[in-house]
């Protein structure tokens, strides 16, 4: 029969899908061994929890783009107005980023 040290599974979940807090601060935080934390992770203990933090990580980086493309966008239009109709050296870095951010490297063009 194997023993599990008790801990708040869906606490401990969150906190490894998240990624904010080291391994170190999560173990901390639970009261368990910072290995212990690193192999739940692996999935090289309790297996069961692997499946559970990556489906969780994959909602909260879904989440993050969902809310996070809006304002890049947004922003990338101001720069290219900027750059399309704007004089002078802020006019002038605009168009060099988007050119260098968005057209190809000579290297791969053919």
């Amino acid at each position: 029969m194997t023993r599990y040290k008790f801990f708040n599974e869906e606490a401990l979940i969150w906190d490894l899908a998240e990624g904010r807090l080291s391994q170190g601060q999560i173990a901390r935080k639970h009261k368990i061994s910072p290995s212990l934390v690193s192999l739940i992770r692996q999935g090289k203990s309790r297996p069961s929890l692997k499946p559970r933090i990556d489906a969780l990580r994959q909602v909260i980086l879904d989440e993050g783009c969902r809310l996070v493309v809006p304002a890049i966008k947004a922003l990338l239009a101001q720069e290219a107005k900027e750059g399309l109709e704007g004089k002078g050296e802020t006019a002038r870095k605009c168009r060099h980023y988007l050119l260098d951010r968005f057209l190809p490297a000579e290297s791969s063009v053919e």
